[in-house]
């Protein structure tokens, strides 16, 4: 299974070259069920050459990745990866950027107020179990539109 971007194969070309990572969305089809996600193009090497260690950056697993979820391994393991489409939604130039992208998109969202996101917690620092059935969220909704023109 291929990523997409734009509606269209990802393709090498297509990734801006100062490009760090992405944040993608992955859908179960299903059940229509999301997951918002982020991923770095390349990581940390070492090697050692003469006595001295050498750090560089090669190509991650990006091509092949789902997730770094439990839950949503299991089920791209137990379901199959046809199940689901992966789209890449947006590139990030640092890795700052791509962190601050996936939380905004996450809370944007409401990813941990809905059972339709995939998503179990937000930088592992904020779970759903905590906000799940705890918040009333059209009264968040609704004091949002408020302060939001």
């Amino acid at each position: 299974m291929t990523w997409m971007y734009r509606g269209s194969p990802l393709t090498d070309e297509l990734i801006p070259d100062k490009a760090v990572g992405f944040i993608y969305q992955l859908t179960y089809l299903p059940t229509g069920q999301q997951y918002i996600g982020r991923k770095l193009l390349t990581k940390a090497h070492r090697r050692q050459k003469n006595k001295k260690v050498i750090r560089t950056r090669v190509e991650s697993d990006w091509r092949e990745y789902w997730s770094s979820s439990p839950d949503v391994k299991l089920l791209v393991e137990q379901e199959g990866t046809d199940k689901f489409v992966r789209e890449v939604l947006m590139f990030a130039n640092s890795k700052g950027q791509l962190n601050y992208l996936e939380e905004k998109f996450l809370y944007c969202v409401g990813a941990l107020e809905s059972e339709h996101w995939l998503n179990s917690n937000i930088r592992s620092k904020m779970y759903k179990r905590n906000i799940l059935n705890k918040l009333d969220t059209e009264e968040i909704a609704s004091v949002l539109h408020s302060i939001i023109k």
